[in-house]
């Protein structure tokens, strides 16, 4: 066999496995930074309906969250009133007492 034909086969499979590490490592590097898979169907095996099921899941837990914090401020606001109300009108049958005597 040719050594020229044997090293030209050589050269190229490095050429291809040293393009692959870089886009390899490219690819690593964004997920890295980002938290996400570049290729999300890849990372799922072809399952990206599972994917998004589970993203929706996430996104109404996340909906849901805000939702009991909205209202248990709400809740919150409503107790002061309340004992701000209890607190002015604790002392009225003192003052009725007083303006009936």
């Amino acid at each position: 066999m040719n050594t020229g034909l044997v090293s030209s086969l050589l050269s190229a499979q490095l050429h291809q496995t040293v393009s692959t590490l870089r886009n390899n490592i490219s690819e690593t590097s964004v997920e890295a930074i980002t938290g996400r898979h570049q290729d999300l169907t890849t990372h799922l095996n072809g399952r990206i309906g599972d994917g998004m099921l589970g993203q929706k899941a996430v996104d109404d837990v996340e909906r849901e969250q805000r939702q009991l914090e909205t209202r248990a401020s709400r809740l919150e606001f409503t107790q002061r009133s309340l004992e701000s109300v209890q607190e002015a009108g604790s002392d009225i049958g003192v003052r009725v007492i007083g303006a009936t005597a």
